[in-house]
């Protein structure tokens, strides 16, 4: 993804106007300075599916998260690219923290709206009521770790370098779909979380709020299962959301 100096030189006080996103080149593509060629992403996704799939895998803590840390570093290096290049950098808008962190928590309140209506209006027998804790170290990967590692790779990396190649659509669909299949052949959540991610990324010119998206939702679903029982029921029924 191009961070461009004319975004990132801007006041933090004022957000950029709609003509402060990057222009499309006539063939579609985002005009990016990172350089860093489509294969060797690629080549680090590879690496992760065969790894993923060995008995290494299961017995290192954190593989993915370690994985895509390395991945990233070893491609960075090799190519001269640094952190504030491929996006770990403020937004050039001030308020896009806050945009973020509302945007976020929609789904929260819908969780919460849903519940209200199906616990006085529409009773729902309960399938599952086992306890699902966050703490200790599982929080600190899926708030921390997972969000940081994940955005590194996927939108500061994967995306940079698909939108050196293909349309922006294209660029936001293939990475999505890549994230998604990083996670599972079929993973509903992820793929959402993917689209979003990349489309902010190109937005704001930033990482920062895709790592922020990423990591309230992963809060997500243990909140469904503590705090929204009657609306995790539902979800339940639909095995498409649980993967």
């Amino acid at each position: 993804m191009a961070w461009r100096p004319s975004i990132a030189g801007r006041s933090s006080a004022s957000c950029p106007s709609r003509a402060s996103v990057p222009i499309l080149e006539k063939n579609g593509t985002v005009p990016v300075n990172v350089s860093i060629p489509l294969i060797d992403p690629v080549v680090a996704l590879l690496g992760y599916g065969v790894l993923g799939l060995s008995p290494i895998a299961a017995h290192i803590p954190y593989f993915s998260q370690l994985y895509f840390f390395a991945a990233s570093a070893i491609m960075m290096i090799h190519r001269n690219i640094s952190l504030k290049a491929i996006g770990f950098t403020k937004p050039a808008c001030s308020l896009t923290i806050v945009y973020t962190i509302l945007f976020a928590i929609l789904p929260i309140a819908l969780f919460g709206i849903t519940e209200f209506f199906l616990t006085y209006f529409y009773p729902v027998q309960m399938t599952q009521t086992a306890p699902f804790l966050v703490e200790g170290k599982r929080a600190f990967n899926l708030f921390i770790l997972a969000p940081l590692s994940e955005e590194l790779l996927f939108r500061g990396i994967l995306f940079s370098a698909l939108c050196r190649v293909y349309p922006l659509t294209y660029a936001v669909t293939a990475s999505a779909l890549l994230f998604m299949l990083a996670h599972g052949i079929w993973a509903f959540g992820p793929l959402c979380l993917g689209l979003i991610a990349a489309i902010m990324t190109y937005r704001w010119q930033s990482l920062i709020p895709g790592i922020i998206f990423h990591s309230v939702s992963n809060l997500y679903f243990p909140l469904l299962v503590g705090f929204f029982p009657k609306t995790y029921a539902i979800v339940l029924r639909l095995p498409i959301l649980m993967k």
